[in-house]
């Protein structure tokens, strides 16, 4: 069954764009593939204001939520956990932040 969902750029967050991206990521867009737009009926004359997607498949699964999370001290703890060869003891409940937030 395919689904068309659309974002409009009025008062567009960031987050409303990752979201949408993450829809064509999860379905399999290709990269190269156009964007399509779509301007309401009334606004007409100021252009495109609708970003638009068709996805057929939505089987990857839900994207991580990693709003208020601080990557950079994930990734140190990564990096440390990769020099001493993968001993993640010490950093145990960090690593399960982390888990918890990809689940």
């Amino acid at each position: 069954m395919t689904m068309t969902m659309s974002v409009s750029l009025d008062d567009m967050k960031f987050g409303d764009l990752y979201d949408f991206v993450d829809v064509a990521r999860r379905a399999g867009i290709p990269r190269d593939k156009e964007v399509a737009t779509e301007v309401d009926g009334l606004d007409q004359e100021f252009g495109r204001d609708r970003l638009v997607v068709e996805v057929d498949n939505l089987d990857g699964g839900l994207a991580p939520d990693f709003d208020g999370l601080d990557r950079a001290h994930f990734i140190e703890v990564l990096d440390a956990v990769l020099a001493t060869d993968g001993d993640a003891r010490y950093a145990l409940d960090e690593i399960k932040q982390l888990r918890d937030r990809l689940v």
